[in-house]
This record gives C-alpha cells, structure tokens and sequence, in this order.
C-alpha cells in the first residue's frame, strides 16, 4: 500500500506543480470603470484594487491569492490613496469639484480587511485654502505607520485646468500630519521651506520624513525628520545641474524626474537619483547616498555620450527579444524606478517621448517606449550590473511597469508591444524575474494572450507570495475601462 501510494504521489507532484504555473484569465470582474489609481498589498495573501466610477464615487475590491473576489465596497467621495495601517486597510478621500480639485475635509476610513465594511471614519485635515492642494499619504510596508503630507500651491483652485499647475507651482505652505491607530492626529507641523525651493520629500519603513529642496543652480539640499519630531536635522547639500541657463526645461526636470527612496536597512541613510545635463552638456545619470548619521554622502554618475548608448546595449544578457531593445535620446531618458532593498540600490530608467502631428485636420498624440535599463549598485552605490528588459512600443499613453521584490529577485510586469507573424500587433504585458545576485534573467516572456482582449494593457500588478495577479484593461464602446484579472507565477 504504501509503494502505491508513493507512486500516487510521485505521479500527482508535477501535476499540481504544472497547475500551479500555469496562467489563469479572469475576464471583466468589473465593467466600464474610469480606470484604476491603485493597489495595496495586505499580506502575502489578500491584495486591494481600487477604481473610479465617477468624480465623487470610488470602489475597492479585496482580491486573493487565487484571483478570487473576497469582497467589494464602493465609496461617494474622490479617492487620494489606500495602505495598510495596522491590521486594517485606510483609504483616504475627500470631496471633489471637477472645475477646482479636491475639497476640505479630508476624511479616513479604517475598514476591515476580511468584510471590506468601514470601522471608523474621522476627519484628518480641514483647512479651508483657495490654493490649489497636493495631497499625498504614507504608509509602510508592515503598515506600522500613516502619514499625510498636505502642500498648498500658489496656484488658485479652478485657475487651471491642468494638474501640472499645483505639481510645478510655488509652495506657499506644506503640512505634516502623524497620525495613530484611532485616526488622531499626534504629530503636526510645517517645515519651512522657501516658496520657489520645494521639490520633493519621502519617507522610509519607520517613519522618518525626507525632504528635498533646491538651495542655488546646482544643488539640492536634503534634512531628515525623525517620526514624531518637529525639528529637522542639519542640511546635506548634493550638487546637481538643475539651472542650466541655456536650458529653460532643466527646473522642471528635476521636479519632474528626481526620485527619492529610504533605505530599509539604515534608516540614517537615503538615496535620490536624477538624469541632468553636466557642465560638458551630457546628460548623465547621477545618483546619491546621504548618512544623517555620519553626515557624510556619496555619489555616482553615468554619462550617456554616443559611445555609451550602445555599449549599454550589448550589456543586455539572458534577453531573448534583442529586437525590442530600444534605448533612445539622452535627452527622453527618465528614471521610472529607485529602491533600496535588502544590500541593493536600483535604478531603472526608459526613454519616453511624447509626441504630436497634423494631419490638416487634428492633432494626434502618442507615446514611443523604450527599455528597461536596469542598473544595480551596493549601498555604497558601487556597480553590480546592468541589464535590460526589452520594452518597446508606440501607443496612446504611457503604461506604468510594475516592481517587486522577493527573495533575492526583482519582478517585474511591463506593457510591450506584441507581436503575430514577426508583425507588430497590438499591446501585450511581459513578466521578468531578474536576480539581484548575478543580473540574470531568471524569467522573461510575454503574457498568454489567448484570453487577452484585443487592446489590453496594463498598469497596476498586485504581488502575493507565490504569484502574482495582473490588472488587465480594455476599454468598452463607450470609452470607459474594464477590469480583468491575469494569474502568473514567478
């Protein structure tokens, strides 16, 4: 009996394993949508999804590591973000006017993981401003902590139509708020901060704020907050060319492109990156590592001359789809990525170009997408490898890639164009796996597309322990999104 039943299960191991492995679609778990803004993940099982459905009126739905639906709720006011607090999920909205933005009060909503239902619901900020308002909330990954950061532009409610004003605009106030487990607030403060200075500001997993400001034309002056402190440590000051004179777009590139990150080792420690152009006029990769313990900071560049594009090319190594490698102008280059994770620091940067024609009767816009160059460093921001994943379309919009770190491997999920008969036809999703140790690829291909609607795409990648759920939209007849679920294994 028991030789039998050894060969049962030698015979039905593979067997789950294959079905393990293999994808699952889920077609249209939700219906003309106005797309999705985000994602959270609450443990290794359960992922949160939220979409649009109007202005005023948001949804959530709890999804499984199976890719089933767990629960769904819907809200009637203007989502601004969702993560995990505690053993809870926390979504944050406000009112909103379509003319003017976002409204006072803004509220939080504590709900219960395994019921979706809401547990408490309190005002976090009400400050009534005409200014037009940059709303953004902090969460860590273990959800030990919330913080909401609330910058005040001297930009007008209503007086523009496009978002960019209160992202480029003066600051004329910037507010931060800790808050704890009942929703109370229990640390606020406004760092000051010159109107024309402010460019950026993070936070890493305890809580510690970082914020940038631009002191001159060619530095960036950086403190730290420690979690529940109103005072700022000492400034360190990294130079970088962000007004160069002869380039009136150098100030809206660092806001636009200068990415900031903690690390999850040291939390003195606090790494920012940015493509700008040297005093040769070169653009170049620069990335930095300041020690608020040590006050002391390293740097790191990469000048992307003619010579360099190429050789960055021919670096590429375990990709299979060399044809779809694409690395375009210096001058298109933009950081997509940066993340410190365990004894690693990357840096993931694409070129993107937007462009316009006329046709003597409209314009038509689209977006050319090119690769993922992938770039490793060891906290001391020493070279470990490159590698590329081989992006490379030409569509409507751009398609945000999805990253995540497990084990010792760096996923991600990314839209490329896909191909029938050596022909270009249509968008499809591709996965990697890449090891951290040697920058191998691991894994590489595209997604089945049996299933896949003519003209899906993606944008948000829900992760889990042993797979991952990718979010598949289409759009309707009407314009509107669909949502549909794609099962992958790492």
């Amino acid at each position: 009996m028991s030789k039998n039943l050894f060969f049962l299960v030698l015979l039905i191991v593979p067997f789950l394993a294959n079905a393990q492995s293999t994808p699952v679609f889920i077609k249209h778990i939700e219906k003309g949508t106005l797309g999705i803004s985000g994602t959270c993940k609450f443990d290794e099982h359960l992922n949160i999804l939220q979409f649009n459905v109007g202005t005023n009126e948001f949804g959530l739905i709890a999804i499984n590591d199976k890719a089933e639906v767990v629960w769904r709720s819907t809200f009637n006011k203007a989502y601004i973000g969702l993560g995990k607090f505690k053993d809870k999920i926390l979504v944050i909205s406000s009112p909103h006017n379509g003319f003017s933005g976002f409204q006072m009060p803004i509220t939080g909503q504590l709900i219960d993981v395994k019921t979706g239902k809401i547990l408490l619901e309190k005002e976090l900020f009400n400050n009534q401003t005409t200014s037009d308002m940059v709303i953004k909330p902090f969460f860590s990954e273990n959800g030990s902590f919330f913080k909401l950061s609330i910058r005040e532009t001297q930009s007008k409610k209503g007086f523009s139509l496009f978002s960019s004003a209160s992202k480029y605009g003066k600051t004329r106030n910037l507010t931060i708020l800790d808050f704890n487990e009942k929703l109370e607030p229990t640390n606020q403060f406004s760092p000051k901060i010159d109107e024309n200075a402010f460019i950026s500001l993070a936070t890493n997993n305890d809580g510690d704020l970082f914020i940038a400001a631009a002191t001159n034309g060619y530095s960036v002056s950086f403190v730290k907050y420690n979690l529940g402190k109103q005072e700022p440590s000492l400034p360190i000051d990294v130079e970088f060319n962000i007004r160069d004179k002869n380039d009136s777009d150098e100030p809206k590139r660092i806001i636009d492109n200068l990415k900031l990150a903690g690390s999850n080792t040291d939390r003195n420690s606090f790494y920012s990156c940015l493509i700008e152009k040297n005093e040769a006029k070169e653009y170049q990769l620069t990335v930095n590592k300041v020690d608020f313990g040590k006050m002391t900071k390293v740097q790191t560049t990469e000048e992307f001359t003619k010579d360099r594009l190429p050789e960055i090319i021919k670096a590429s190594t375990g990709v299979d789809y060399k044809n779809d490698i694409w690395v375009g102008k210096p001058k298109i280059l933009t950081i997509d990525h940066l993340q410190v994770f365990e004894n690693n620091v990357i840096v993931v940067y694409s070129d993107r170009e937007s462009i316009t024609t006329y046709d003597g009767h409209r314009n038509t816009s689209y977006v050319n997408a090119g690769s993922l160059v992938v770039n490793c460093y060891d906290l001391d921001l020493k070279t470990k490898f490159l590698n590329i994943m081989p992006i490379n379309y030409s569509a409507g919009g751009w398609f945000t890639p999805s990253y995540y770190y497990h084990g010792n491997s760096l996923a991600i999920v990314a839209t490329n164009r896909a191909r029938t008969g050596g022909r270009f036809s249509g968008l499809i999703p591709m996965y990697g796996n890449l090891d951290l140790s040697d920058g191998k690829w691991k894994k590489l291909g595209y997604f089945d597309k049996t299933d896949l609607p003519s003209g899906s795409f993606n944008n948000f990648t829900m992760w889990y322990g042993d797979n991952f759920v990718s979010l598949i939209t289409d759009y309707n007849t009407f314009g509107k999104t669909n949502i549909s679920l794609y099962k992958g294994a790492y």
